[in-house]
């Protein structure tokens, strides 16, 4: 008798315990479920033979830059960062991809412009 009030007892107790301990699970279906892609994108290199408009090379880098994470793919590395070296270029051979990648940079967006007119 005593064995079977315990176990009427125990059974009880995990119903109300159950009850209670119900889990609740919300998904924020506005928050995006990518990790985003760590790039790099350094001011851009003065193709001509000019000097007018110095600016632009930094304007150019953060457009892009901008762009870039406004599109929610893409997270870009702060500029203090970077370990670019004086003088480096923008084509394959000219560019240091350690460098990069040891600032944890997954995608390197590198340019240039010139100015005509």
């Amino acid at each position: 008798m005593k064995s079977r009030f315990f176990l009427i007892l125990v059974t009880v107790a995990l119903l109300i315990l159950s009850a209670t301990v119900r889990a609740r699970i919300y998904i924020d279906i506005n928050a995006p479920s990518i990790s985003k892609f760590k790039v790099a994108v350094p001011d851009f290199h003065n193709l001509g033979k000019t000097s007018d408009h110095p600016d632009l090379a930094q304007k150019f880098a953060d457009i892009i830059s901008h762009d870039l994470e406004l599109s929610g793919y893409f997270l870009p590395i702060d500029k203090k960062a970077f370990l670019e070296e004086e003088g480096e270029g923008i084509t394959l051979e000219e560019i240091n991809f350690k460098n990069w990648s040891v600032i944890g940079a997954e995608l390197l967006v590198k340019g240039g412009y010139t100015i005509i007119g």
